[in-house]
């Protein structure tokens, strides 16, 4: 089993800093996982990031075979990297700083080489997991998604299932996540622009067990056909699909999309695993003629763990038996829900009821919603020690949505939540409620970032001598 990294984006060949094309001198190191060849540059290896891919030919020794490798981790001027293949098969795993090249001088020099982003998009990425001369069995794989420049893609199935994998996991490179605020220069950001498909079809569908996505902006403004962002699966009563999703800014969908209803996170089938959402942040969400949900829960077969997540302006705009909602389910799964905001889900009919506009709305079963904040009083109706009737301008810093749905010092949501320990515990923008001793904010932000004082208060005495 090994920890293999590829990176996704649109650069094809990343220069070396110091315009090097050659390779150091020498690398130690014997090429896996476990002992990567480390190879120090004159200067920084400049925009060289985990996952890429390094290819080199050489042509005097190995009959112009092309090695391959991926980077493990860029620190300062050294770049790590794990052999994957050599594309003629012949010759295997070589120290990357042995191969050479024959010039037309006859002159025998350090091959030149080529890092590059190892997939151009994340299609690219799923369709390559049955590739064997990247991947084994029983590895863990990561996906790194780089901004390199905007995604505009749709449909993603993740499905593949002929090799077994302990993990497959989507995520942005640290350096690119966008942390709460949609719209950052720098930032991952996907955009779809084109119809995904039929009503089942998605941005994202996690159809494949074990997967964690997660970091990922996905601005909707410019899509008019998609009823579903992220799913795991097509079918209610599929199998088991252990699925996290996480830290996902999901923004600026609608309105009238085709077809509809318009779900935002869709858990479905899933019986005898887990599906998890964990710190989201979903807002302005707008359809007119059917329902619009941010977290629809009520087709999982799985249990389920909504902490700490965020829905902010569902609304329903024309028909009045339509539902807004902010948090959904039932009870064809293990259902529950903690540490969660729900505000402003509305149907703005005016014609339409109470029942049509629900913060959080259980289609039935008993109480599963605990420290849990509503615009209305539904997350006290399907919970315990909620807080109810708050409104957006008291609970989120000015400036929201676009600049960040994050709480205010002195709102509700402010240490009214509850302590997951290791689940949920970093909030949309990397901060670990673990890291200090606070009470957990409720939400995907946690403002509270420094421990009370246990000390008690100071006493002076001053002697008359």
């Amino acid at each position: 089993m090994a920890e293999v990294y590829a990176s996704i984006g649109s650069r094809s060949n990343i220069a070396i800093a110091d315009g090097d094309s050659k390779l150091p001198s020498s690398a130690s190191g014997s090429g896996t996982f476990a002992s990567p060849y480390s190879m120090t540059y004159g200067s920084s290896p400049g925009d060289v990031g985990v996952g890429d891919k390094l290819a080199i030919t050489d042509n005097t020794s190995y009959s112009g075979a092309t090695f391959y490798y991926f980077v493990k981790s860029v620190s300062s001027n050294t770049v790590e990297v794990v052999f994957m293949y050599e594309d003629s098969g012949s010759y295997g795993n070589q120290n990357p700083t042995t191969l050479d090249y024959t010039d037309d001088y006859g002159d025998v020099v350090k091959a030149g080489h080529t890092y590059s982003r190892t997939y151009s998009t994340v299609v690219a990425w799923e369709a390559g997991l049955n590739n064997s001369n990247f991947y084994s069995a029983n590895d863990d794989l990561t996906g790194w998604m780089h901004a390199d420049s905007d995604f505009t893609e749709e449909n993603v199935i993740f499905n593949y299932t002929s090799t077994t994998y302990d993990s497959i996991k989507l995520t942005v490179n640290e350096d690119d996540r966008q942390h709460g605020i949609e719209g950052q220069t720098g930032k991952v950001v996907n955009k779809p622009n084109a119809n995904p498909g039929s009503e089942d079809k998605s941005i994202y569908n996690l159809s494949i067990d074990n997967f964690t996505i997660e970091w990922i902006e996905i601005d909707m403004s410019s899509s008019t056909s998609t009823s579903i962002i992220v799913q795991t699966g097509t079918s209610n009563t599929q199998t088991k699909i252990n699925a996290v999703i996480q830290h996902m800014l999901i923004h600026s969908w609608g309105t009238n999309q085709t077809p509809d209803p318009m779900h935002g996170i869709l858990l479905r089938g899933g019986s005898g695993g887990y599906q998890h959402i964990f710190n989201c942040i979903l807002y302005d969400f707008q359809e007119s003629d059917d329902h619009v949900t941010a977290y629809n829960m009520n087709q999982s077969r799985a249990t389920v763990k909504c902490y700490n997540n965020t829905s902010y302006d569902m609304t329903v705009t024309t028909r009045n038996d339509k539902n807004a909602t902010g948090y959904f389910w039932g009870t064809n799964g293990t259902i529950n829900i903690k540490n969660c905001i729900g505000i402003d889900s509305k149907n703005t009919n005016v014609s339409s009821s109470a029942a049509m506009s629900q913060d959080f709305r259980r289609g039935s079963g008993s109480d599963d919603c605990d420290f849990c904040l509503s615009s209305d009083s539904t997350a006290s109706t399907y919970g315990t020690n909620a807080q109810i009737n708050k409104t957006a301008a008291n609970t989120f810093e000015a400036g929201y949505p676009a600049s960040g749905l994050f709480i205010k010092s002195d709102s509700d949501a402010v240490e009214n939540g509850t302590d997951l320990g290791t689940d949920a515990n970093i909030d949309i923008t990397e901060f670990d409620r673990n890291s200090v001793d606070v009470d957990w904010d409720i939400g995907a932000h946690q403002v509270t970032r420094e421990a009370e004082s246990s000390a008690g208060p100071a006493f002076i005495m001053f002697l008359d001598t």
